[in-house]
């Protein structure tokens, strides 16, 4: 995305669908890409207020409909239950922020490109003066991005998703386990929006302390 509006709740149409797990034990409980990795081949985008899904097959269907559906259940091997509110379906903050001088030099110790879309980040920051990780201390403090302001509240623990390449579906558990071993499985940061506000492609950044930035 070139741009996007940021409000309390995150971003409009963000994760505002969710699919629950079919399974008996799990009722009520959302069925992510964690447990099937064949949902990060499904495609999401907006038009005109309205959300779309792609499937891997190529075709198009809006969100609510039950088209996409039928293919995600012979995809699976059984048929999730569309989930869909005002309230956005978070697993734990708004916005994740991820800072580029951080992709890089775990790209470093990883020895290769890795796709930032692992990471699953809404804003990714950088700058001549970013330092790699320097966001494991931006808990407390405030992101003044664009015309938003996000409140930074804790560092992102992450999970098996991050094993799953989102081009290829490849796994490599080599990725998590550096995280684990070298971040202690830390590796961006969670944010709220205080300020609602456009951010761009482009805009500046800053980081203060609590209250410094606010309106």
């Amino acid at each position: 995305m070139e741009a996007a509006r940021f409000e309390r709740g995150g971003i409009p149409f963000d994760r505002r669908f969710a699919l629950l797990d079919p399974d008996p034990l799990r009722a009520g409980k959302p069925l992510t890409g964690r447990k099937q990795h064949r949902l990060l081949a499904y495609r999401a985008a907006v038009r005109d207020d309205a959300v779309y899904v792609r499937t891997p097959s190529g075709a198009e269907h809006e969100a609510s409909g039950g088209a996409w559906l039928r293919e995600l259940e012979a995809d699976l091997g059984q048929r999730p239950v569309l989930h869909s509110g005002d309230e956005p379906v978070h697993d734990a903050a708004d916005i994740l922020v991820l800072n580029a001088a951080s992709l890089r030099a775990f790209s470093v110790e990883y020895g290769g490109f890795v796709n930032p879309i692992r990471f699953r980040p809404n804003v990714i920051v950088d700058g001549r003066d970013a330092n790699a990780f320097e966001e494991l201390a931006w808990p407390g403090c405030e992101i003044a991005v664009g015309h938003a302001v996000l409140r930074a509240s804790k560092t992102c623990e992450r999970c098996v998703l991050t094993t799953v390449d989102p081009e290829t579906l490849a796994v490599d558990p080599q990725v998590l386990k550096l995280v684990v071993q070298r971040h202690d499985a830390l590796f961006g940061v969670y944010c709220t929006v205080v300020r609602a506000g456009d951010v761009r492609v482009g805009d500046d950044w800053t980081v203060s302390a609590d209250s410094e930035v606010s309106a």
